[in-house]
C-alpha cells in the first residue's frame, strides 16, 4: 500500500523554498559545516517533523521550514 504522502528529498526541499545554490548555514539550531552535518540532523528527525533551516541566498540569510511527509499508518 503506498504511503499517505510521498515525496523525494528534492520535492520536500522545493516545497520548503530551497533553491539550487542555497548554502545551508544551520538546521534545527545546529551549525552546518558540510553535507554530512546536514544528513546527520535530517536522519535524526522523526517522520513528519518540521526542520527549521537558515540558508544563505543572494548575500543574505533566510529562514525556511522543511516539512517531511508523515509515514502511512501500518
Amino acid at each position: 500500500e503506498p504511503p499517505a504522502q510521498s515525496g523525494t528529498a528534492a520535492d520536500v526541499a522545493a516545497g520548503a523554498g530551497l533553491r539550487d545554490g542555497d548554502i545551508v548555514l544551520s538546521a534545527g539550531g545546529r551549525a552546518i559545516n558540510d553535507a554530512a552535518d546536514l544528513e546527520q540532523v535530517v536522519l535524526a528527525l522523526p517522520t513528519g517533523t518540521a526542520l527549521e533551516l537558515q540558508v544563505w541566498r543572494d548575500r543574505r540569510a533566510l529562514d525556511l521550514t522543511l516539512a517531511w511527509p508523515k509515514a502511512a499508518a501500518p
